[in-house]
């Protein structure tokens, strides 16, 4: 789930995520156009497809490997893993996570 901020539009957290404006407006039926509000939360990446068995998620900042995994119910092995991560301790801001699905 996205919170959206002040500000924000649908190209902008498309490109953030690495998804299309059709799939966040597929994945949030209330969304009309390119609308959105402040404070709204949206879906991301709802895709089935084959091609789409994982979704991205952009370091914040206070961002861990640990808040990220359990955010989506995963190990931080797995994080590690899928992402060819060495050390625990060093993520930056903005650098893009796949999480697999279905692991």
């Amino acid at each position: 789930m996205y919170k959206v901020r002040s500000g924000d539009t649908l190209e902008e957290i498309s490109k953030k995520y690495d998804v299309t404006i059709d799939n966040i407006k597929e994945c949030n039926p209330t969304v009309q156009r390119y609308t959105i509000l402040a404070g709204q939360k949206l879906k991301i990446n709802c895709s089935k497809g084959p091609d789409k068995g994982y979704l991205v998620h952009v370091v914040r900042r206070g961002d861990n490997l640990y808040s990220i995994a359990s955010r989506y119910g995963v190990s931080v092995k797995d994080v590690m893993r899928w992402n060819n991560i060495r050390n625990k301790s060093v993520i930056f801001k903005g650098r893009k996570l796949k999480i697999y699905k279905n692991a």
